[in-house]
């Protein structure tokens, strides 16, 4: 199989159990996250996942356009911010229409991703600081496991 196909599987794994939890409205709080203190309910996750497939999926975008670096900056930490405060005021359906929309662009654009450009370098940076990735580790940490984790958050909150 090859890697793009895993990390569609993955992806469309990932939305089978997003479409399996129910919308009950933003619910509780869940427990705060060990590295940010963030404590989210079911409309902050909703809303960060929409703003950050979008976020993502432009920066592999950029990678294979020839960018080299990715990263959110001080604008994009605001944009992150913005998105999941701003679940809490968008109908749960729209959030839910808006993350449908970018994952079918993120499975459209890696369809198009020829094999070697999954090796191309990438400079990371995050919070915890900057690290060199392949582009396929990018997209398997930054966008499909992000992805992965974030539905299993909502189906414990």
């Amino acid at each position: 199989m090859s890697e793009t196909k895993n990390f569609i599987d993955r992806i469309d794994r990932a939305m089978s159990g997003l479409d399996s939890v129910p919308p009950t409205g933003p619910g509780v709080y869940g427990a705060p996250d060990p590295k940010t203190g963030e404590s989210w309910n079911r409309a902050n996750v909703l809303g960060h996942i929409a703003e950050m497939l979008e976020f993502w999926s432009g920066q592999v975008a950029g990678v294979v356009a020839g960018a080299t670096e990715t990263g959110r900056g001080a604008a994009g930490y605001q944009a992150r911010l913005e998105a999941i405060n701003s679940g809490m005021a968008i109908a749960e359906a729209e959030l839910r229409r808006r993350i449908n929309i970018s994952i079918e662009n993120l499975t459209d654009l890696l369809t198009r991703l020829e094999p070697k450009m999954l090796d191309l370098p990438v400079r990371h940076r995050s919070p915890a600081g900057e690290k060199v990735l392949c582009l396929s580790e990018f997209i398997d940490q930054v966008l499909v496991g992000h992805l992965e984790g974030h539905v299993e958050q909502l189906e414990q909150i």
